[in-house]
């Protein structure tokens, strides 16, 4: 789970943490809600996930990789691309 919120342009952004302020990915909130018990929540994108997992080495290469991340894409891919 992270936590969103919008700037100034109406621009998703992280909500906290290290990278407070930093827009998320064009897209990255489908129309698709979700629910748990009484709150309802937007859904990722699943091909905006599949970037953001990507780019995760790039965006904070002073972390260590995550291995869930290289099977997450496979999945996500295997799942949600067309060929």
């Amino acid at each position: 789970m992270a936590l969103v919120d919008l700037n100034s342009q109406w621009e998703v952004i992280v909500a906290g943490g290290p990278a407070k302020g930093s827009v998320w990915p064009q897209g990255m909130l489908g129309s698709h809600r979700g629910h748990i018990g009484e709150f309802v929540c937007p859904i990722v994108n699943p091909l905006v996930q599949i970037e953001i997992k990507e780019h995760y080495p790039i965006w904070r290469p002073d972390l260590p990789r995550f291995e869930k991340h290289i099977s997450d894409i496979a999945r996500l891919r295997e799942r949600f691309t067309v060929f």
